[in-house]
């Protein structure tokens, strides 16, 4: 059990699902957008991801790890929907719409909303020395 859910596995068990999930869910920056189920599964997903990097944690309350995600991940989600936008136009220019590929869409923001989502957690829960208990 202990080496089933290290960093690296954890890690690795994200990129996975983070690539299965960007060949199977439309993008919402293409034209039209999403629909109302899966802009609740794109917030799962980023919401999930930092979940699952605390919820292996003894030391923090159930309340703690469910609200020190939900912080990192809303911000992240914010941030990667302005930083995702900005980098599509950079890359495909201003009508990216048109010529979006659409995994690429995907991939790029759920990493970016993951790495702030993490990266996010791992300052807020730094301090407690969280993140040197969770590589376990």
């Amino acid at each position: 059990m202990k080496t089933l859910f290290n960093y690296w596995n954890r890690l690795l068990l994200i990129v996975i699902i983070l690539t299965v999930f960007s060949l199977h869910i439309s993008s919402q920056f293409q034209k039209g957008g999403t629909d109302t189920f899966e802009k609740g599964l794109i917030f799962s997903l980023v919401f999930g991801c930092p979940l699952f990097y605390v919820i292996f944690s003894r030391t923090l309350l159930l309340f703690e790890k469910f609200f020190y995600s939900f912080l990192s991940s809303s911000i992240a989600i914010i941030l990667s929907f302005i930083l995702t936008g900005e980098l599509l136009e950079l890359i495909y220019g201003a009508d990216y719409e048109m010529y979006l590929n659409v995994f690429t869409a995907n991939l790029l923001f759920f990493f970016i909303a993951n790495f702030i989502g993490i990266g996010l957690l791992y300052v807020l829960l730094n301090d407690k020395g969280e993140f040197r208990s969770l590589s376990i």
